[in-house]
């Protein structure tokens, strides 16, 4: 399941503290502000993922999209695609991932990966003269040794992994809502309140 940062708005209190001219555009310039606002949230998420992880993919950036407001819903949401969100979960919530069958493939530093940040060769792992053999900790995933290159670990299999919580999807989300979205509600009544 995807995780989603919600944008929404205590409208009552906004109309309280306008006129009876601006309240009449308070649903449009509302859904234009928070959508405004869910934008730069998103464009804001895929600039964090590119500081808080060692050289993400693109696939890996661009796992958000915006789910926009309308004039009679008046919520906006920012998620992570569901595919992309299996693996952001750990990021955001750390601590321990068990795995209930098998074991965990986790590649290793320069370790050859695909644009979704996994194994090039993950549903073929013993492919092309790879073999699977005992390391100091475990077991570990090595290349064919050739008479210019010896073999080399690739990967590690193991059954739980260890996550620090890297991503503070959550307080990006509140803090960049706190201070954008008041200044877009104001831009936006502005021009409506101009334009009729």
């Amino acid at each position: 399941m995807s995780k989603a940062f919600d944008i929404t708005t205590n409208q009552k209190q906004v109309v309280k503290a306008l006129g009876r001219k601006a309240k009449k555009h308070i649903p449009q310039a509302t859904k234009d502000a928070i959508n405004a606002t869910a934008f730069k949230l998103r464009k804001t998420y895929m600039a964090q993922a590119k500081q808080k992880f060692d050289n993400p993919t693109r696939f890996t950036v661009n796992a958000f999209k915006v789910k926009k407001a309308t004039a009679k819903k008046l919520i906006g949401e920012v998620l992570i695609n569901d595919i992309q969100s299996k693996y952001y979960k750990p990021q955001i919530e750390g601590g321990s991932q068990p795995r209930h069958k098998g074991s965990y493939v986790v590649p290793v530093e320069g370790t050859p990966l695909n644009e979704q940040g996994n194994l090039k060769f993950r549903k073929n792992l013993t492919g092309a003269g790879r073999h699977v053999r005992k390391t100091k900790t475990g077991w570990g995933l090595y290349s064919k040794a050739t008479k210019k290159k010896p073999s080399q670990l690739l990967a590690v299999f193991k059954k739980i992994i260890n996550y620090d919580a890297i991503f503070p999807f959550y307080k990006i989300g509140f803090g960049l809502v706190q201070r954008t979205f008041p200044k877009k509600m104001k831009e936006k009544l502005k021009y409506y309140m101009k334009k009729k």
